[in-house]
C-alpha cells in the first residue's frame, strides 16, 4: 500500500520503504508526540515505572500501512519490552508476549484460549 507523508507517495509494503518511513520527519514528529503523551512503558506500568524509549505499531506497518501515523495504533515501550514483543511476533521466543501470529497460516493466536 502507498502512504503519503512529507508530500510524497511512499510504498510501505517493501522493507526499503519502511526503512525510509522510520527516518522521515513525519514519523519523528508522531513518535515525539507519542512519547510525550505516554512517557512510560505501557507493558511495565503499573508494576514498574520504566521510561519508554521505543514507539511501536500495534498493527505493523507491513500489515496496516494506512495506520502508520495514527496515534491510536502506537504504543510506548521500553527497549526490553519491545525486544520481547518483536521476538515473540517473529517466532524467536518461547515466551508468548504481545500479539503472536502464526506465520504460516496468518492466525492471531491471542484470540484463542490457552
Amino acid at each position: 500500500m502507498v502512504v503519503i507523508y512529507n508530500n510524497k507517495m511512499n510504498d510501505l509494503s517493501t522493507r526499503e520503504g519502511r526503512q525510509r518511513f522510520y527516518v522521515s520527519k513525519a514519523w519523528r514528529e508522531v513518535r515525539k508526540m507519542q512519547l510525550y503523551s505516554e512517557p512510560l512503558c505501557e507493558e511495565c506500568f503499573p508494576d514498574e515505572i520504566v521510561p519508554a524509549t521505543v514507539v511501536d505499531h500495534k498493527e505493523s506497518l507491513k500489515h496496516s500501512p494506512s495506520k502508520a501515523l495514527i496515534l491510536n495504533n502506537l504504543t510506548s515501550l521500553c527497549k526490553s519490552c519491545h525486544s520481547k514483543k518483536t521476538a515473540s511476533e517473529m517466532g524467536w521466543s518461547k515466551e508468548p508476549v504481545g500479539r503472536i501470529i502464526n506465520r504460516k497460516w496468518k492466525i492471531d493466536v491471542t484470540k484463542f484460549k490457552r
